[in-house]
């Protein structure tokens, strides 16, 4: 870190001393330029070793696909379109061609398609690394999980709720489903879609519950029967009461506030707190063993 960025950090760090919220979900300039010399310095590497992959081609084919656009910004060509829709694409671009490159790399790292496959490693974790460091440095409130973009509201509880859950749900074939829904209502946040999110993190429950063996046709009967399971057991007696009323809140929540409730006039507010509880929750269930009655 030079010395310009060490007086922007300082600076910082003095106004949130002072109370100021600094966190973000834009991307600024300078973190944009940033970004795109850390995946011009990956693309740089794959050139040297003589690698067969475009990445700006492929890539850019990608994002264009998956987002409906003729291009990225305004050029027809990757090696202009790419690195230019750093500096003038919607941050949700952005962030797809990175996800998209990072991909791409993972997967001819699968598949030993690369020559110098140490070395494109060794580039992709320089990649990862400056997004974090770039994230974190400009305050933007969103993290990389394995290879999505993933917002959060607060840094605290994102790093000891939702980091875990997304880390757990993904690493274990038996909780893909849970892991979709609790990304789908991560998304409806990032899209500001409150009601669509509490209605999704509560359907990542239900799926876990499901999962995990518990049988009911609601929330809160899926709870009881997790208790009866000997998920909770007889010493976890106010465990289980707070499990039990969160599990009828967000029940009562969705069917007021979800998106199958066509008043709903949920805040962001509303979905995060949901979105963590939920997390939680899950994290204490599916990481537990069953602890019995006995």
């Amino acid at each position: 870190m030079l010395f310009h960025q060490r007086e922007r950090q300082r600076r910082m760090e003095v106004a949130e001393a002072q109370g100021k919220a600094l966190w973000t979900t834009s991307l600024e300039p300078p973190a944009r330029h940033r970004f795109r010399y850390a995946l011009s310095d990956l693309r740089q590497v794959l050139i040297d070793k003589g690698e067969r992959l475009d990445l700006y081609s492929h890539a850019r084919r990608m994002v264009l696909r998956d987002a409906g656009l003729p291009n990225l910004a305004g050029s027809n060509h990757s090696d202009i379109d790419v690195p230019e829709c750093f500096l003038q694409a919607d941050r949700d671009i952005v962030f797809s061609i990175l996800e998209a490159s990072r991909l791409l790399c993972l997967a001819g790292l699968e598949v030993n398609e690369f020559y110098y496959p140490n070395d494109v490693a060794a580039a992709l974790k320089r990649l990862d690394n400056t997004i974090a460091t770039v994230l974190r440095q400009h305050r933007v409130s969103f993290d990389l999980v394995g290879n999505k973009f993933v917002a959060f509201e607060s840094r605290e509880m994102h790093m000891e709720v939702t980091v875990p859950a997304l880390t757990l749900l993904g690493g274990e074939a038996k909780y893909r489903d849970a892991e979709v829904a609790y990304q789908e209502a991560l998304s409806e946040i990032g899209n500001e879609k409150p009601d669509n999110a509490i209605t999704d993190a509560a359907r990542a429950l239900e799926i876990t519950l499901g999962t995990l063996g518990c049988s009911g046709n609601t929330l809160g009967k899926k709870l009881t029967d997790a208790r009866e399971r000997g998920l909770f057991g007889d010493h976890d007696s106010q465990l289980r009461e707070a499990m039990m009323k969160i599990g009828s809140w967000v029940a009562a929540d969705r069917a007021q506030k979800g998106d199958a409730h066509p008043g709903g006039v949920a805040t962001l507010d509303d979905a995060w707190l949901i979105v963590h509880v939920v997390g939680a929750l899950i994290l204490r269930l599916s990481r537990t063993p069953a602890r019995g009655n006995g």
